[in-house]
């Protein structure tokens, strides 16, 4: 009994960061809304950009790893050779290593090859990771090695062998594998935040932890976690046995099937709204009039900055302006940036403020929607130009 409470809590302790986000998509502005997603799913073609590139780089990763991990895990079980235990416990040392330990010598080598600040920074090392080749000779290791002999007697060589009598026992094992590979090159932060040079290449995760999708960045939350979860639900089984070793048998029923339907079914949703989105952003991006700093105001002389009064909204209980800034993703397009100020005068539709602004820089004054703090905005005309 006390075990089962001491599971229920440590999962409740789990899923509470999900939780959290989760509530905090649907409660926008004081109220339970969908608004998050909606933004997401039709105005920001950043997040899209992120999905598809933590999608492709997580699939070429393990359309070359799965392979080579079950290559090398055949070799250490299967063969008797010459340093095969310190070359073994190398692959331990690199799975222990964090990546702050190899962070430099990545770099330099990475430099050195040409590769550093290209897609092939990701890449190139990750082809190599030796977690699935550790996890996969923790079952290879249990195999009966009189049916190695019995095969080769009835003339098999290693790769047929291989091919043909290992890997269909060892499938429940490899999908495990694969899995957990899927998990962990999913949620790359480190590697491309360090190695990639251009904002383009950078993958939904590293989008999330920098705040490029400032304003919807829990619904981009929720739907990044989507496809691993459908994973882990629909190989849940597969998952629990690879982890102990292949002493248990997964019962691989109908769930698997379903479970592959919805990861089909989402990448394909994916792309239905990537498609959406590169039709409609261009028409729902917020139009705004603005008024740039440095026009001579009619009233306040002597103030440093004056503005009219339409140019101060109220975010959190505090007056704030919107500056309008090139994308940090996209250079040719133009975000908005909450600046908080204070106002220190007002006189006939004019305030004088208190604030970090420089003279030149555009500040958001009539706006098509109510303004939010990371969307992308397009320039209608300039407000008050008499």
């Amino acid at each position: 009994m006390k075990r089962k409470v001491l599971l229920v809590l440590l999962l409740f302790l789990c899923l509470i960061p999900f939780g959290v986000t989760v509530v905090g998509s649907l409660w926008v502005g004081g109220q339970w809304s969908l608004a998050q997603y909606g933004q997401l799913l039709l105005q920001a073609p950043r997040f899209f950009e992120g999905f598809w590139n933590s999608f492709f780089y997580t699939a070429l990763i393990l359309l070359f790893n799965v392979p080579l991990s079950l290559a090398a895990a055949y070799g250490f079980s299967r063969f008797r050779f010459k340093g095969r235990f310190p070359l073994f416990w190398l692959y331990i040392l690199m799975i222990l290593l964090p990546f702050q330990a190899t962070v430099v010598p990545q770099y330099l080598t990475l430099k050195a090859l040409g590769l550093l600040g290209g897609v092939g920074s990701v890449i190139w090392p990750n082809l190599f990771a030796t977690f699935g080749t550790f996890l996969m000779v923790q079952y290879m290791k249990n195999f009966d090695r009189t049916l190695y002999e019995a095969a080769e007697i009835d003339g098999m060589g290693s790769f047929s062998l291989f091919v043909r009598l290992v890997l269909p026992v060892c499938r429940p094992t490899v999908v495990a594998m694969a899995a957990l590979s899927f998990f962990n090159f999913w949620s790359l932060v480190e590697q491309p935040l360090m190695f990639l040079d251009s904002p383009s290449q950078q993958p939904l995760s590293v989008m999330l932890s920098t705040g490029a999708l400032e304003g919807v960045a829990y619904a981009g939350g929720v739907v990044f976690s989507l496809l691993p979860l459908l994973c882990y639900l629909s190989l849940s089984r597969e998952i629990q046995a690879g982890v102990a070793g292949g002493e248990e048998k997964p019962h691989i029923g109908k769930r698997r099937g379903r479970g592959k339907r919805w990861c089909i079914g989402f990448v394909a949703a994916m792309a239905f709204f990537t498609l959406m989105t590169q039709k409609v952003s261009g028409v729902m991006e917020n139009q705004v009039a603005v008024y740039t700093l440095g026009r001579p105001a009619p009233v306040l002389p002597g103030r440093e900055i004056v503005v009219p009064q339409s140019c101060v909204y109220q975010a959190g209980g505090k007056d704030v302006v919107y500056v309008l800034m090139p994308s940090y993703y996209d250079p040719q397009k133009l975000q908005t940036v909450e600046i908080p100020v204070e106002v220190t005068e007002e006189e006939k539709g004019y305030c004088a403020l208190s604030a970090a602004l420089e003279r030149g820089q555009q500040l958001v004054c009539y706006a098509s929607r109510p303004v939010t703090a990371g969307e992308e905005a397009v320039i209608r005309g300039e407000a008050f130009d008499d």
